[in-house]
């Protein structure tokens, strides 16, 4: 029961979105109840993601946003009202009910403010209050704690878990702290997470603690270390495990060697540390491909062989398009030692309706020597492009099985502001590298200050839908613009002089 009871915490947590035609899209790359969804706060380690593909685990794709906000415009907002889960029933053939998520919203700005889990009770044929998420937000929208709390056997909502988070001046998480609700009726802190940001965003530093119940205090666990170049890309990532000794030791190094033009890794190297040698040895390259205009066709990965001192050609992916830049298959390789041919380990099959939706997806695993069909999934949409059903199927020696289903109700509420939010994509800077005056599109009354790498002060100014900024003054170098418009919010970019 204490299982069932954490399953469904988690499935409040994963369904507590909306479902649009792009979530499914990233729906497909991940097992839907796969990973640790909470609200919207998403934080993808820049190449752990990618290593998690290369290893043969399929992945979200590649961002590295650290908040994402639902912006929507003023007015009529398509928001999910509740999802009802059902399993296939093969002694009635029919769906039995399972499972029920219920929303509710602030709709000044359309944000969730809490979701209520329900189970079905089959003797009595009534739902069951079963797991409730509840969101406080800050003054701009930024949620700050969630509480989870579960529905007892005595008809009262018990605590559960709780998640706290601390954002730094440029408004990403610095913070993050986990706490469970323990038999004293209190809170006790269990995992901590801290984060040294850059001001455009990007993690340099993530560390991981575990609180000591004995010692009361907290323990480092691991930590991942970042390093960037001037366009944001990241060129290396360190990974430490905190020792018996109180220090920190490197385990895994990963390298990129090469970008494109289009920010497109081109190759990847993986290094772990030998303790023996107090040396980095190779373990892992990976070679990306892409096509003319710029999509990933795949990648090849390599081990090195200590026996030969060489790298040996390991897994392959590949990946075909329709002529809409949709992709229709997912193929995965494993290279025979013996023969050195490449075997079929994985593939994963789309189709689309004419409006380019997803309404098919279909996976194949590798068992012995076979392949076979494993996972059908088939969705349906509404006039909005929200998915409205989503149907599993298991693949079995009589065709496909039903097994879940999923039944997505959306309704239109009103928002009457989105100007809490900040839109980080709005200010386009241009040109980039920059001579005697940088562009900086869409500004409409900002306050903009421009600091050198130092942190020192160079320009301050407000500027009135002039989108020119005079930087003659500027001595030849790297430099961060932060504009901050009418609510507080605060975007900080990057440019160069030239």
């Amino acid at each position: 029961m204490k299982n069932l009871t954490l399953f469904i915490v988690f499935l409040v947590l994963y369904c507590y979105k909306s479902y649009s035609q792009d979530d499914i899209q990233t729906q497909l790359e991940i097992d839907i109840l796969e990973g640790h969804f909470k609200d919207n706060i998403t934080r993808l380690k820049p190449t752990s993601k990618i290593f998690d593909e290369i290893n043969g685990i399929q992945f979200n794709k590649d961002k590295t946003k650290d908040i994402k906000f639902d912006r929507s415009p003023i007015g009529l907002k398509s928001l999910t009202d509740s999802i009802y889960k059902y399993i296939w029933n093969k002694t009635s053939n029919k769906w039995d009910s399972l499972n029920k998520f219920i929303y509710f919203y602030d709709n000044k700005i359309g944000t969730r403010d809490s979701a209520v889990g329900y189970i079905w009770q089959s003797l009595t044929n009534k739902w069951r209050e079963n797991t409730k998420s509840i969101s406080i937000r800050d003054s701009k929208s930024k949620l700050i704690e969630e509480i989870i709390q579960t529905y007892s056997s005595v008809s009262i909502w018990k605590n559960s878990s709780k998640y706290n988070y601390i954002y730094d001046t440029y408004g990403n998480v610095k913070e993050e702290t986990d706490y469970t609700w323990d038999t004293s009726n209190k809170w006790i802190e269990s995992s901590k997470y801290t984060y040294k940001n850059d001001v455009n965003g990007k993690v340099l530093q993530k560390i991981y603690y575990k609180w000591n119940k004995t010692s009361n205090n907290w323990i480092e666990s691991t930590k991942k270390e970042s390093i960037y170049d001037n366009a944001g890309y990241v060129l290396e990532e360190i990974d430490f495990v905190w020792t018996t000794f109180g220090t920190w030791l490197a385990t895994v190094r990963n390298v990129i060697k090469y970008y494109d033009l289009k920010g497109n890794i081109l190759e990847l190297l993986n290094y772990k540390w030998n303790q023996t040698t107090n040396t980095w040895s190779p373990a892992l390259m990976v070679i990306f491909s892409y096509d003319a205009s710029g999509k990933n066709t795949g990648f090849i990965r390599s081990k090195w062989d200590i026996t030969k001192n060489a790298w040996a050609l390991d897994y392959q992916k590949k990946i075909s398009y329709d002529a809409n830049s949709k992709p229709i298959e997912i193929t995965y390789d494993q290279r025979n030692s013996i023969d050195s041919t490449w075997v079929l380990d994985q593939k994963y099959n789309y189709a689309y309706d004419l409006k380019g939706r997803i309404i098919e997806y279909i996976e194949y695993f590798r068992f012995q020597l076979a392949i076979f069909l494993h996972n059908r999934r088939v969705y349906k949409y509404d006039s909005d492009d929200n998915v409205i059903e989503e149907v599993w199927y298991n693949k079995s020696l009589a065709g496909w099985d039903e097994s879940t289903r999923w039944v997505y109700y959306f309704s239109k509420h009103e928002v009457s502001s989105v100007d809490l939010l900040p839109d980080f994509n709005k200010y386009t800077l241009y040109p980039n590298p920059a001579h005697e005056f940088l562009n900086v599109k869409n500004l409409q009354n900002e306050d903009i200050q421009i600091y050198d790498l130092s942190g020192k002060l160079m320009i301050s100014k407000k500027y009135n839908a002039d989108n020119t900024l005079d930087i003659s003054v500027l001595n030849k170098g790297v430099y961060i613009i932060t504009i901050t418009d009418k609510n507080n919010n605060t975007v900080s970019k990057k440019f160069v002089k030239q």
